[in-house]
Parts: structure tokens; sequence; C-alpha cells
């Protein structure tokens, strides 16, 4: 069983770690944070009980965590848990990865941290020690325009072969649609539909907070042509 498939089963029986620590592709690690708050409110198009902490100006300070202690200690709306997800978190400075700490020293309940960092270096020992961690390895190559090409010129058999191994492997799929639309962009006439169908889809599912690998699964079977 994958590390996403482990974390999501977690995640619908509300089984998971107060606090876990992604580390290694935060591509895919951002990715499975966003899937885990989505199953948490049980795939509802807006997501209220999530919170995503980003840095400013490549640091996050002390007076961000102090605010995301409020949102942590509210009662959830209309999830599990209140999932507080902080992206490049190697960049809290030592004060706020501090501050942090005492949160997590005593969770709030219904309380979900999730760092993500490319390495464990980036952290304070004594912050590290309190997550529960998982490691997101790098896997193959990004997708290139030559694949997108063969992708369209395949039966369809061989896109859900194709489609299929990038779900398995965890690999950027959104970012393999999109190069497969831009092939199909190359000549609109003779692509409309194809096209369309993929344009359609995609607006779609960028247009609300969703689960979009679940979306995108969905998109092998309604996009074969």
């Amino acid at each position: 069983m994958s590390i996403s498939e482990r974390l999501l089963t977690s995640a619908k029986h509300n089984q998971l770690a107060h606090s876990c620590l992604f580390y290694g592709d935060c591509r895919q690690a951002l990715f499975l944070a966003q899937q885990l708050a989505a199953t948490l409110e049980k795939n509802k198009k807006v997501l209220i009980d999530c919170k995503l902490i980003e840095a400013v100006n490549d640091t996050i300070g002390i007076n961000q965590i102090r605010e995301i202690n409020s949102f942590l200690w509210q009662k959830p709306i209309s999830s599990l848990r209140r999932t507080l997800i902080i992206k490049s978190a190697g960049s809290l400075t030592a004060q706020a990865q501090n501050a942090l700490l005492k949160i997590t020293e005593e969770p709030p309940p219904h309380g979900l941290i999730i760092l993500i960092v490319n390495k464990l270096e980036e952290l304070l020992p004594t912050l590290l020690s309190r997550f529960q961690k998982h490691h997101f390895a790098v896997i193959g190559q990004p997708a290139t325009s030559s694949e997108a090409q063969k992708f369209i010129k395949a039966s369809q058999i061989e896109k859900k072969n194709i489609i299929k191994k990038l779900l398995d492997e965890e690999g950027d799929l959104p970012e393999f649609v999109k190069l497969v639309m831009a092939e199909l962009d190359r000549d609109p006439v003779k692509n409309y539909q194809p096209l369309k169908a993929l344009l359609t889809y995609w607006m779609n599912i960028n247009q609300y907070n969703t689960n979009k690998k679940l979306q995108l699964e969905a998109w092998i079977e309604s996009f074969l042509y």
C-alpha cells in the first residue's frame, strides 16, 4: 500500500496523527495534503476547515503561527478535523518553530497540522520529534511533449494504461494533462471535440478546491477518444 493510500484510508476513519511531516518531493506532498483535507471534509467542493500557510518574503514568522493556533482550536464546521498545511515549512523562523512546538505538545483535539519540507534538516530537532514523518521520493522524470504526443496517438487501451501507470506511480498527472491539451491545441480544428472535453474538465476541477486526483481518475473513463 502506498503512502497516499495508507494516509487516505486513515483520514476516512479519522485515524490520522495530529501532526504529520511530509518531506522529499514537495509537489507530491502538497497534493496529498490537500487530498487529506478534502477527504476529511467528505470531498466538498469548497473546503472551509482547511488553511494553507505560505512564506511571506521567504519567511513564516511567529505572528502567523499565533494566528493559526486560534484556527486549530475552533471546532470544525463541516470536517472531522481543522487542517493546517504549512507549505515550505523550512521558512519557519526559529521563534515560529518554537511556537509551533508548543501547539504540538498539547494538540487541539480536532486539529491536524501538516508540514511540508524538502529535507528534515530544515527544522529544529525538537520540532521534528513531535511529528509523524512520511517521505515522498521523486518518481521518474517530468512528462514531456513527446509523451503527450504518444498519448494522443495511442489506442483507448494504451491511453488507459498510460494514465493508470501515472496514477500508480503518483506521477504529476495534472501536468501531463496540461501537456496533452497543449499538443491538441496545435490543431484546434482537427482536435475540437477532445480539446473541448479536456478544457471543460480542466476548468471544472480547477474551479473548486476538490480532490483533484479522484476527478482525474474519473477523466480516464470520461475522456478517451
